[in-house]
């Protein structure tokens, strides 16, 4: 404990000295791409400084050394091989994997002479790839190790591949980066979040990561710039005066707006990186310039910062107290009587769940059309192509899409459960999250978007578990480009905020919230309760913003 008090203390002194000297200027001219840095996060890959084997220790020792050891990648894991046989050292795998568990409930047991079992119960789960996964449930899993003597020493003989590590001490070693893809049509960045744990190599994981393409969930969802034969040569990214040298070899794309599509994904996805601030590009031992696009993709849409409500008079943006209707559009909206509703880009079309359950497409200035009859529909969304989605409540495996030209598609999910409480589309329309029921539990589920080359979507991918909500799940949000909120549905409202790739926070929310109404940030979603009565965040706590209100739609950015 005293030496990772010191190791933290030591970061701390360096930061400091690196302010006092300032850093290496960057050139305004020439092959360097310059961007600003986002050193904003300030969590995560912190040096920890564990020991090593202790002479004569018992086995016991050994497994709770070796796996406190592993928390320090520092020198490929250094010192945690010195724990294993040297056969197994040779064969352990550290970066494969790793479990995120609850330490307080971590349990040991020795099952032989010379093997022990930890009984680790999971919050989560990192691949190779560092894509986390919450877990499906903290249920006990059983993890065996098996012992050898080694020159008279207790050595680990064998243990599962990848690491354990605690809630606690992943906060502190593990650091989230964001890598960016493109939406379809390459008019939006979209984020991709990873793990890493390795601070002093972490720009060649992300350029790593950026050639083999978007996570599993993500792929057939994003477009990437870089061509598949690319290579990282050398297999690093060194830093020299905050310049990060990227060197590729392969087939280059021969046209310039590839490439300035794959240094925007370059920029952009090293900006997290403290140690940079800018990037040289170098494909065949060539340095490659290219201009900046224009206009340039988009990795922040921002909506309309006032909410879009219906009092049971009127629809419209509540501005100020006053409800301000939709030009064109409010008065058909109001004629069907509606109980949920979300707006598409510009405000063009706004789905309508109506008094009786149907869901009505209602464009701007033309009558209102019956898009979906099914009964238990739940509210509907409005991606960013225009197109209506819809879903029933008690068949969460399927999903339908509807233009107001009367084409549909009905595209199956593959998440499991038992009911649909919810479901939100990102604002770029790349992805979905579902709200469902899964054994008596209410989980969240990210799956990508698949589009067939005229925009059409012709699949909803693999899924993967993001998080899962407190007291059963009445409602849920994007609340920017990467991050969900979803509300609790018992009385003692909670709000569970979740990065999509990272982890969790949950809030409390004001008594009896029913749905949610997203703003710019996770902290801007306002709440609204079965009583009318719709509240934003002040501070801790929340504050009454409007009165009288029945609905609240979602939105996306206006043209």
């Amino acid at each position: 404990m005293i030496r990772r008090r010191l190791a933290r203390t030591s970061l701390a002194l360096l930061a400091a000295l690196a302010l006092l000297t300032g850093c290496a200027s960057i050139p305004d001219s020439g092959p360097v791409q310059a961007f600003d840095p986002d050193t904003s996060s300030g969590r995560g890959n912190l040096a920890l400084l564990p020991d090593g084997p202790a002479p004569g220790a018992e086995p016991e020792a050994i497994l709770r050394g070796f796996i406190d050891a592993a928390t320090s990648p520092t020198g490929n894991y250094q010192v945690a091989r010195q724990f294993l046989t040297p056969t197994f050292a040779d064969e352990w795998l550290p970066q494969s994997s790793a479990t995120i568990d609850l330490l307080a409930d971590r349990e040991y047991e020795e099952v032989a002479a010379d093997a022990w079992r930890v009984q680790a119960s999971p919050i989560a789960a990192l691949d190779g790839a560092g894509v986390y996964e919450a877990a499906e449930s903290s249920a006990a899993i059983p993890l065996d190790y098996r012992f050898e003597e080694v020159d008279g020493e207790v050595r680990i003989s064998s243990a599962p591949q990848g690491v354990l590590i605690d809630s606690s001490n992943f906060d502190l070693v593990y650091a989230s980066h964001t890598l960016y893809f493109y939406s379809p049509g390459w008019s939006d960045l979209v984020p991709d979040i990873r793990w890493f744990a390795d601070r002093a190599s972490v720009q060649t994981s992300i350029v790593r990561m950026l050639l083999a393409g978007p996570a599993d969930w993500l792929e057939g969802g994003v477009e990437n710039a870089f061509p598949a034969d690319l290579r990282l040569s050398p297999d690093a990214v060194p830093v020299t005066g905050r310049v990060a040298q990227v060197e590729l070899t392969g087939t280059p794309p021969t046209d310039a707006t590839t490439l300035q599509r794959m240094r925007l994904q370059l920029t952009t996805s090293l900006a997290g990186v403290p140690s940079i601030s800018s990037v040289r590009f170098v494909v065949n031992g060539e340095t490659v310039e290219p201009e900046e696009l224009d206009p340039e993709p988009d990795d922040v849409i921002r909506i309309d910062p006032r909410s879009l409500v219906f009092d049971g008079t009127v629809f419209g943006h509540l501005d100020d107290g006053e409800i301000q209707p939709l030009a064109g559009i409010s008065d058909q909206v109001v004629a069907l009587s509606p109980t949920a509703a979300s707006a598409g880009p510009g405000f063009d079309v706004v789905a309508v769940r109506a008094a009786d359950g149907t869901v009505h497409a209602v464009p701007r200035g033309s009558p209102s059309v019956v898009i979906d009859e099914r009964g238990g529909l739940v509210e509907p969304a409005v991606d960013s192509r225009g197109l209506i989605w819809t879903a029933q409540s008690t068949h969460p495996g399927s999903m339908r899409w509807s233009s107001i030209d009367g084409e549909r598609g009905d595209l199956a999910t593959a998440w499991p459960g038992s009911a649909l409480d919810g479901f939100a589309i990102s604002r770029d329309g790349t992805r979905l999250v579902a709200l469902v029921e899964v054994g008596g539990r209410s989980q969240l589920f990210a799956a990508a978007i698949m589009l067939d080359e005229s925009g059409v979507p012709v699949a909803i991918g693999d899924p993967i578990r993001i998080g899962s909500v407190e007291g059963g799940g009445a409602d849920v949000v994007w609340a920017d480009s990467g991050t969900v909120v979803a509300l609790s549905g018992s009385s003692a409202t909670t709000l569970t905020t979740i990065e999509v790739g990272g982890a969790s926070a949950i809030r409390s929310g004001p008594e009896g919230g029913v749905a949610l109404d997203a703003g710019n940030s996770a902290r801007d979603t306002r709440v609204l309760r079965s009583s009318g009565e719709l509240d934003g965040s002040s501070g801790v706590g929340w504050q009454v913003r409007a009165e009288g209100i029945r609905l609240v739609a979602t939105q996306l950015q206006p043209q």
